[in-house]
């Protein structure tokens, strides 16, 4: 192709004029520029084989696209390291022999125009001073003039952005000593774009770390517009979602804010007084006016700022706000500032008239000593300079000094190992050097390793270096000063390392207390905040916000964090005792009224009160007692057996002793007839009937529902463990002995009048009465309560049943033959008679003080002895009377026994 047309750039500065260069193969070299803005510039120009070029913010941003004030740290302070770099980079024999490096370097004044301008002007420069040979037997071209080998800067990732996208189109090499934003490790779009800074995702790392270490869950974040900024904030959030620290507000500065705008936002961080955190990725400026507002809102001790490097160990940000500011823990690269002694000797020795190589020099010496030092200088001090003063602090530094400095280094190293390759160690710059294209020069700074001032030096495949922090936290009036930064630890490389003692004491930063075990958060409207809500007893929590219950038999354990199996409990040892002890009593008692009754078997009393039935009845109330025994151990398949049978049995073999004993009476004194089946055997067998339905059932309901275990998780603390019983069971074997209770008691009641002699009916009356209560309050224990209760229930209920019976039919009987043996004599002919004639007709108790002349009485022994001869005077029967035969009676009456032997003897 004689002839190629290349369109190297057009760019449209935003408002300003219009630059094009071209390339025109037909002409030897040709740059042709079409109405480029050739405004003046002030800049910083050393001639060399090999040319750097300088971009820096040696002016803060003005209104509109001018330049504003200047900026000493982060603008002369960097260009000089720059400078200081360059000279020693020159005098090291050992690096580039014989080949001098050249700076151009420019004021970006923070802004995109005029940073992209001044970066247009160096490839400019590169362009007029390349020429071209188009001969085909000629050697390729030769750059003949200084050779553009990369270029340092600029500051901010808002500007680095911009300039790294325009420098790749011409594959410059670029290395920044301050531009952070984690967007320029895509090297899809930068991949001519390098740094001696770590990204920004480190040191948000690095404070949520802090915050974490902290015990802070809640924090307010503020962020300023720009790479910077906003991407700073993204790495952030990403973080402290990942370590579950909450960002209850955050808030994005815009442009032009006004003072008032500043306020708002304070006072909607003052709604929630327990966050006090406030996260900073902001400029300088706006760190000012947020420093402001808290001010103004007289909160200068309420909040605890966490800021980005951008803040660091800087003071212009904080003049006059140092006691708000005090307590604010900032980051910072972390630096070797023993290292930093050469430059800053070089730099404190600067003076106007020695350092005329910086045009800014000047105007920096005025702004710093605030003087003046010529009559034309655009100042508004008007005491005039001597040029000797020498009052600069060095405690007021820049940090990123040392990051210019091994920036410059970056690029000496790597075109040393390129002159090394290219040239074999030949001092000077050969044609095999100058023909290397900036792609190779690229290739060599990825691979570049050296001992910088912070250590060794060198870029991942991202172009990032390794993460290095410093912690620093800011304190007002220390020793006289306005303030001063203190380390109290440091990030290196995600470890975090806090010393507790240097550390001032902090409040916590929280959106709600912290919940005790077994407490859940319940989120407020706010975002993040909450209160705190107990669990139920039998739930733990999976998480801060649910509570889910645990399996049956399990509760949970003492933080919470999962269940543990209850323990298995039967019966309290407290309703042990008192079982086993009331259970012991009443046996003892049985026992003894049982034994009472064998030796007083033959007397009057005990005869008359029916052996048999007696025999029976204290067998049930033994099993009563007994039973209880049993149902406090623990379940298994033999006591649960046992308990089912055995306790409507025992209850089933009482009250139907009980029943026949009632009926009989009643039976007696109802006609004038002989009653039948009265006697002995005769009741043994109707007791028998009575109680072999309550047998089958319990035959049949164990064949049908076999017994088995049954654990009962009703109580939180411990389970309990029970014989499992279907209710319709025990309601249908209880109902049977019910059934006999109600006609124990309706009999009881009917025979109430019977004669004084009868007395044994009105007690057996109180018995069923109270069993009536007993039963009436054993039900609903029963069957409300469940578990263990229901054991409880049911052995209260026997014992007392069977002490009651106890009491109210055998204890009238053992106190007349304990305390009144003269009533149980033989010798008293009277009772003897009656006892045996009325034993032989109703085999039923007869009281010793009932009188011959009684009604009752009367009728007794017509109905045995139609023969009886009537006495003297009606309704009396007297004994000495010739018209009555005793003899006769007692005949009469042996024909109705069955105890022919017991004679009655007058």
């Amino acid at each position: 192709m004689r002839r190629l047309l290349v369109l190297l750039a057009c760019v449209r500065l935003f408002g300003r004029n219009i630059v094009v260069f071209a390339l025109d193969d037909n002409l030897p070299f040709k740059i042709s520029t079409h109405a480029y803005n050739t405004e003046p510039r002030l800049s910083v120009k050393i001639p060399g084989d090999l040319l750097l070029g300088g971009l820096f913010s040696v002016h803060a941003k003005g209104d509109d696209s001018s330049c504003g004030k200047l900026n000493e740290e982060v603008g002369i302070h960097r260009l000089e390291a720059m400078l200081f770099a360059l000279d020693m980079m020159n005098q090291d024999k050992n690096l580039l022999p014989n080949i001098s490096v050249g700076v151009d370097i420019r004021d970006d004044c923070e802004t995109v125009n005029t940073g992209l301008e001044q970066c247009l002007n160096f490839l400019l420069e590169s362009l007029r001073n390349k020429q071209e040979i188009c001969s085909r037997n000629e050697p390729p071209d030769v750059n003949t003039g200084p050779i553009l080998v990369g270029v340092v800067g600029p500051a901010y990732s808002s500007l680095a952005i911009q300039v790294a996208s325009l420098l790749r189109l011409f594959h410059v090499p670029q290395i920044s000593y301050s531009a952070t934003s984690s967007e320029l490790s895509d090297k899809n779009r930068f991949d001519y774009f390098v740094r001696t800074v770590p990204p920004d995702s480190f040191q948000a790392q690095a404070i949520v770390d802090i915050i974490h270490s902290m015990n802070w869950s809640a924090v307010y974040a503020i962020n300023s517009l720009g790479s910077y900024g906003e991407g700073g904030m993204r790495s952030f959030e990403k973080f402290a979602l990942s370590s579950n620290i909450c960002t209850v507000y955050q808030y994005q500065l815009e442009s032009n804010m006004k003072p008032e705008d500043y306020d708002k936002l304070i006072k909607n961080f003052l709604r929630k007084p327990d966050v006090r955190v406030v996260v900073l990725f902001c400029a300088s400026d706006d760190i000012r006016a947020v420093l402001s507002a808290a001010k103004r809102q007289n909160r200068n001790k309420h909040f605890i700022w966490l800021a980005s490097d951008f803040w660091g160990s800087k003071f212009i940000h904080l003049r006059g706000l140092e006691d708000v500011a005090n307590g604010a823990i900032s980051i910072e690269l972390k630096t070797k500032r023993q290292r930093l002694t050469p430059f800053y000797d070089y730099f404190f020795s600067l003076k106007p008239e020695n350092n005329t190589r910086n045009p800014w020099f000047k105007e920096y010496w005025e702004n710093h000593f605030r003087c003046r030092l010529s009559n034309t200088s655009d100042v508004p001090f008007t005491r005039r300079c001597h040029g000797n003063e020498s009052d600069i602090s060095r405690e007021h530094y820049d940090s990123k000094v040392s990051f210019v400095i091994d920036a410059v280094f970056a690029f000496g190293h790597a075109l040393n190992s390129l002159h090394q390759d290219a040239c074999g160690g030949k001092p000077g710059i050969c044609d095999n050097m100058r023909r290397t294209s900036r792609t190779q020069h690229m290739s060599y700074l990825y691979n570049v390793t050296f001992n910088g001032t912070n250590g060794q030096v060198g870029f991942d495949k991202n172009g990032d270096t390794k993460g290095r922090y410093d912690i620093l936290q800011f304190r007002e009036n220390v020793g006289g000063q306005s303030g001063i930064y203190y380390r109290i630890g440091s990030w290196i490389e995600g470890d975090l390392t806090l010393d507790g003692d240097k550390m001032s004491s902090y409040n916590d930063s929280n959106c709600g207390v912290p919940c005790k075990p077994g407490h859940i958060r319940r989120m407020l409207e706010v975002k993040c905040c909450w209160t705190c809500v107990p669990c139920k007893k039998d739930e733990y929590l999976t998480d801060d916000y649910t509570c889910t219950q645990c399996p049956p038999g399990q509760k949970p354990n003492s933080t919470f964090q999962g269940c543990d199996h209850l323990p298995i409990k039967y019966l309290s040892l407290t309703w042990v005792v008192i079982i086993i002890i009331a259970a012991s009593i009443g046996l003892f008692a049985t026992l003894f009224v049982i034994a009472l009754f064998i030796k007083f078997m033959r007397t009057p009393l005990i005869m008359a009160a029916g052996r048999e039935l007696s025999a029976v009845l204290l067998i049930g109330i033994t099993l009563c007692y007994s039973i209880s025994f049993v149902l406090i151990l623990e379940p298994t398949t033999s006591t649960c057996i046992f308990r089912r049978f055995g306790t409507g049995f025992a209850f089933c073999l009482c009250y139907a002793s009980l029943l026949v004993r009632t009926n009989r009476i009643a039976r007696i004194f109802r006609g004038t007839k002989s009653p039948s089946f009265i006697s002995p055997k005769s009741q043994l067998i109707i007791t028998a009937l009575i109680l072999s339905p309550q047998i089958a059932i319990a035959l049949v309901e164990l064949f049908v529902i076999k017994p088995k275990i049954q654990y009962s998780y009703g109580n939180s603390e411990y389970v309990v463990i029970t014989c499992g019983v279907q209710t319709f069971t025990v309601i249908f074997q209880l109902s049977y002995s019910g059934i006999l209770i109600v006609l124990c008691t309706y009999y009881a009641f009917k025979t109430r009048k019977t004669p004084l002699n009868f007395n044994e009916a009105k007690f057996i009356g109180f018995c069923m009465y109270t069993t009536c209560v007993i039963w009436i309050a054993f039900l609903p224990m029963y069957y409300g309560m469940g578990g263990d209760y229901e054991t409880i229930a049911i052995c209260c209920s026997m014992i007392l049943s069977a002490t009651t019976i106890l009491v109210f039919i055998f204890v009238p009987k053992v106190y007349i033959v304990l305390f009144k043996p003269e009533k149980n004599l033989k010798s008293n002919s009277r009772l003897r008679s009656r006892t045996k004639s009325l034993e032989c007709a109703g085999n039923d108790t007869i009281n010793s003080d009932s009188q011959e002349g009684s009604p009752k009485f009367n009728k007794a022994i017509s109905s045995h002895s139609p023969a009886v001869i009537r006495s003297s005077s009606p309704g009396s029967i007297n004994s000495s009377s010739t018209n009555f035969d005793f003899k006769t009676l007692q005949v009469s009456f042996d024909r109705n026994c069955e105890e022919k032997d017991a004679g009655i003897r007058l």
